[in-house]
């Protein structure tokens, strides 16, 4: 994609300062107070996965796939919450990121969907480095929450202590 002159989109509050970089989609969060990086380069990639051992045997192929960037915009920006939304495509699927930002709350919820349309076996993520020693995230699943949880030095292979897949 063509980097134009404005690469990039920044959005605050009392606590956080956003930015966004316009072409990769990538996303960085400081935290205003400690003048700290709190996550850098949240993005949606897809792993691509071999089906050659059977049912649930996945094995990554080792390509990945870029979501391409189609909108970056502030679709709520009022006194207490603003609402920022990335959208564009993994392969043929519609995927999106919406983060929503509060006045005076130490907390940003940020939510991924995609719209399923690809026929290539793909591990859908959405990676990101932390720069808080041992962050505590909790996701979503159907009908509840689940926080990810290892042993110290078990992470899965691939992760490192600084990134925490969601």
């Amino acid at each position: 994609p063509y980097r134009g002159i404005r690469t990039g989109r920044a959005f605050s509050t009392d606590i956080y300062d956003l930015t966004v970089d316009e072409v990769t989609g990538r996303v960085s969060i400081r935290d205003r107070r400690s003048d700290r990086i709190v996550l850098a380069g949240l993005r949606i990639i897809g792993v691509e996965e071999s089906l050659e051992g059977g049912p649930s045997s996945f094995q990554p192929t080792g390509r990945t796939f870029e979501c391409a960037v189609s909108r970056v915009e502030l679709v709520e920006s009022g006194e207490i919450r603003a609402v920022l939304e990335i959208e564009g495509r993994l392969l043929e699927s519609p995927v999106y990121l919406r983060f929503r930002l509060f006045r005076g709350l130490d907390r940003i919820d940020v939510e991924a969907g995609i719209r399923w349309r690809t026929k290539a076996p793909l591990r859908v993520q959405v990676e990101f480095e932390s720069g808080i020693t041992g962050p505590e995230i909790h996701h979503g699943v159907p009908f509840g929450t689940d926080t990810p949880e290892w042993p110290s030095g078990q992470e899965p292979a691939g992760v490192s202590s600084e990134e925490v897949p969601v």
